[in-house]
């Protein structure tokens, strides 16, 4: 049984990466509006319910109502071919103390919603994070324009993670032809 203290610290994290999605998404992801210009996506609703949902209490219950239903958000950051900024990742993640407090149901929705994104979406990567990745020319991936302007170049995150990593990780999907080439001995590099 968890102590107190342990579960305010997992409420605490949660809160802290959920308002990391918020922040992330408001810096990074751009979206058009009616007159054809692009603007900064602020995910002001969401941003409302995370902050009602830790002042009440209901956290956990929050994120599991926004994840169980399809989000205007999730489509946007889908278009953007932002799995790392989707609510649905921090649900999956279960390297973090607030995993296990989600029910089975909420876990499942989130782990299919992914696989259906993955699915639409079968080579979407993170844009490159360290030079070494930069360097290697994996760019030819879908949804890497932001990698090849050099976008999203932080040198470290904690929600790190992206859909193929988390399906490779369930053991939902097999490595992409993009990791085969990368271990393949006949060839002469990455992709």
């Amino acid at each position: 049984m968890a102590t107190p203290e342990a579960i305010a610290a997992a409420m605490d994290q949660l809160y802290a990466d959920a308002l990391e999605i918020y922040e992330r998404a408001r810096e990074e992801v751009t979206i058009e509006r009616s007159d054809g210009r692009r603007q900064k996506y602020a995910a002001t609703r969401y941003k409302q319910q995370i902050d009602k949902g830790r002042a009440e209490g209901t956290l956990v219950p929050t994120i599991a109502g926004i994840v169980k239903k399809p989000t205007l958000g999730f489509s946007i950051l889908e278009e953007a071919r932002r799995p790392d900024l989707m609510l649905e990742t921090l649900v999956l993640d279960e390297s973090k103390p607030y995993h296990r407090f989600f029910v089975a149901k909420t876990v499942q929705v989130a782990r299919q919603r992914m696989l259906e994104y993955q699915r639409r979406h079968p080579c979407t990567r993170r844009p490159p994070q360290f030079a070494d990745e930069r360097a290697s020319g994996h760019d030819h991936c879908a949804g890497s324009a932001r990698a090849a302007s050099g976008a999203d170049s932080r040198s470290s995150s904690r929600l790190g993670w992206t859909v193929t990593e988390m399906c490779r990780q369930f053991r939902l999907i097999s490595p992409s032809p993009c990791e085969h080439r990368r271990r393949s001995p006949l060839g002469s590099g990455p992709g």
